[in-house]
């Protein structure tokens, strides 16, 4: 049975535990993302790849959050208004919908989304739509143990999991790594891109 996060719990989302054993900026950073890029946060949460992501692209590029839970888009928007950040915009989407009139995105990040859908492969179809002919997808799940933090084992999914659902899609592996007991990461991009 596939659930969401719930928001009362949202501050460990964002706590100084989970920055220390992510280091999200870190983890961007060895995925690609630089100054300029036009990137889609889907599935913000809480905005923790989000600040980060704002960071790294800077002034000359920006970042599109979304989330389908209303309290998550308004924690986002409180706290990059916190941050300063004036080169982010935050939306409410549906589960399986981005909201109209979007542009082309050189990144779509998908961190710790595609074990909470029903539908992960109608999800990864929805960003692929809405990502740039050589863009490239960011996908952050938990590693498929029990652990002290994150969702039981058996609603996580393993990168062979994942597999499944974007190899149809003509997407193709670029870059994977381990990040301990909290996450693997994978990049993406369409087989014809490479």
């Amino acid at each position: 049975m596939v659930h969401k996060f719930d928001p009362a719990r949202m501050g460990s989302l964002t706590s100084e535990r989970r920055q220390q054993a992510v280091k999200p900026l870190d983890l961007l950073q060895r995925a690609g993302l630089q100054a300029g890029d036009r990137v889609l946060d889907l599935g913000c949460g809480a905005g923790f790849f989000t600040v980060p992501a704002a960071r790294l692209v800077g002034p000359q590029g920006n970042v599109t959050a979304v989330d389908v839970q209303a309290a998550m888009v308004a924690a986002t928007q409180d706290r990059t208004h916190q941050e300063g950040l004036s080169n982010v915009v935050v939306l409410a989407a549906g589960e399986y919908a981005l909201p109209p009139g979007l542009p082309a995105f050189d990144w779509i990040i998908l961190a710790y989304v595609l074990h909470e859908v029903a539908e992960p492969g109608r999800l990864l179809e929805l960003a692929l739509k809405a990502l740039k002919p050589d863009g490239r997808l960011l996908l952050i799940e938990w590693p498929k143990e029990d652990g002290p933090h994150g969702p039981p084992a058996h609603e996580r999914l393993a990168p062979e999991e994942l597999a499944a659902f974007y190899q149809p899609l003509n997407l193709q592996e670029v870059n994977f790594w381990e990040g301990g007991p909290e996450y693997y990461a994978l990049v993406l991009t369409r087989r014809d891109s490479l």
